[in-house]
């Protein structure tokens, strides 16, 4: 077992999207309640080696566009 976490574990993948335990539905908002949204890195629910920046940016304009008419 790993004895230390890197900086990123805790931040990525904390608050799944789009798996059979999601805790954040399609969109964006979070299981049983109506008004409490995330769009950040915790979302995502794979690590991977690249940057996601620009996946958090893009997740971050869908669920702006969406709020906007909710």
């Amino acid at each position: 077992m790993k004895k230390s976490l890197s900086p990123a574990q805790h931040l990525v993948g904390s608050f799944p999207q789009g798996v059979r335990n999601a805790v954040i539905n399609k969109d964006f908002q979070l299981v049983g309640y109506k008004n409490i949204f995330c769009a950040d890195a915790s979302i995502i629910n794979v690590r991977g080696f690249s940057n996601i920046t620009l996946t958090v940016v893009a997740n971050s304009i869908a669920l702006a566009e969406k709020l906007k008419t909710h």
